[in-house]
């Protein structure tokens, strides 16, 4: 019926537009999913989405569509240490909470989660930052979403998300659904 096949016709426009980029990358820029944390271990790293001890703020990234990372070590209660390898070559930063600083032409401070405070001093983790341009991590987390009709009798979708982080995973889901609503 005609009717069937208009349902038909907007539903696959729905699916084009859930799974397209430019939706995507305004819930990674939105979010900062395009930063990524992870703990550092003797046998393996593992991402750390949303549990790390602090944050890193860009006030200015020299070059936005490159990707950054970073070594945090020794924290303490007043700072760290910031190590960045570029092109061949090592920066090291002393770096203090919220004190702006400049590495490899990219203006940030590093502030430390409220509730990670009070441990700072027994903290002897080596913690990874990575920050990835927001179509890059818009483009990753899209090679592993799928959204299908849920059968051919309905207009609902189905949304999966394959990623390493459940939690990371379910709140990307769950903001798609936000903004696409």
């Amino acid at each position: 019926s005609a009717l069937f096949s208009s349902k038909q016709v907007n539903l696959d426009n729905e699916l084009v537009f859930i799974t397209r980029a430019p939706l995507m990358q305004k819930i990674v820029a939105i979010n900062k999913l395009n930063y990524y944390y992870f703990l550092e271990g003797k046998f393996i790293t593992s991402e750390i989405y949303n549990e790390s001890p602090f944050e890193v703020v860009a006030i200015k990234w020299a070059d936005s569509n490159a990707v950054s990372n970073f070594k945090i070590v020794n924290l303490t209660q007043i700072g760290g240490k910031l190590v960045c390898q570029q092109t061949g070559s090592t920066q090291s930063i002393q770096f203090k909470w919220n004190v702006p600083f400049r590495i490899y032409g990219s203006d940030v401070f590093i502030r430390v989660n409220p509730s990670a405070a009070s441990s700072m001093q027994k903290n002897k983790k080596d913690y990874l930052f990575t920050f990835k341009p927001i179509d890059k991590t818009a483009a990753e987390i899209l090679q592993g979403l799928t959204a299908t009709p849920l059968s051919k009798q309905t207009t609902i979708i189905n949304l999966e998300l394959k990623g390493a982080n459940k939690d990371k995973c379910s709140f990307i889901l769950n903001s798609l659904v936000q903004e696409y609503n």
